[in-house]
């Protein structure tokens, strides 16, 4: 007969983790090394951000790197195409150079046009006045019995110089020049507006 006051032990369930009691450090591993892996891949993702914010600087740095080399070279390849015009005219066995005289308007302003029927018009000019807004001046081949030729807008710096390669018709015999300050681009030269003018039959 088994005793009524017969106080056995109880036993408590051991809970484990992976077979190892949570009190056993090893229990607690699989969890420390998946926290490790994650803080590891979350520092590797950052790094990958990083590195490739940096690469896209230096891609954006280099693109415009190349687009001001080409410009650069755009601006070069224009400079010794403007060179070589202007060596071809100037030294053209056809010829002809005029000097320009400021008139009322700008009384102090100077020009010289350098002329070949082949290779066309060099202008350059010296203290032109200031351009006022909506102005804009214009650059006239004048030949007798034809209406002036529109040879091309002039835009001179701050000093009123200006050094510009303008294309000419092959069947036109200048006998002068002109710039006149317009209003906007007109079809023919506003006579109380020229500026500059020089007679090539004088």
């Amino acid at each position: 007969m088994s005793d009524e006051h017969d106080v056995r032990p109880v036993v408590e369930p051991v809970v484990s983790s992976g077979g190892f009691p949570f009190s056993d450090p090893r229990a607690w591993l699989p969890a420390v090394l998946l926290l490790a892996l994650a803080a590891g891949l979350a520092y590797y993702a950052r790094t990958l951000d990083e590195k490739s914010a940096s690469l896209q600087r230096r891609l954006d740095a280099a693109v415009q790197d190349t687009e001001k080399s080409r410009q650069i070279a755009a601006n070069a390849e224009e400079a010794t195409e403007a060179v070589h015009r202007t060596m071809a005219i100037v030294t053209a066995a056809d010829m002809r150079q005029l000097d320009l005289f400021g008139q009322s308007a700008a009384p102090a302003s100077r020009a010289r046009v350098f002329w070949s029927r082949q290779h066309g018009l060099v202008f350059t000019s010296t203290s032109l006045p200031p351009v006022p807004k909506g102005k804009v001046y214009q650059v006239w081949v004048l030949s007798s019995g034809k209406a002036p030729f529109h040879a091309g807008l002039l835009t001179p710096n701050e000093a009123g110089a200006a050094t510009v390669i303008y294309s000419t018709p092959a069947d036109v015999t200048p006998t002068g020049f002109a710039v006149s300050l317009e209003t906007g681009e007109a079809a023919s030269p506003t006579g109380d507006a020229i500026f500059l003018i020089g007679d090539l039959r004088e």
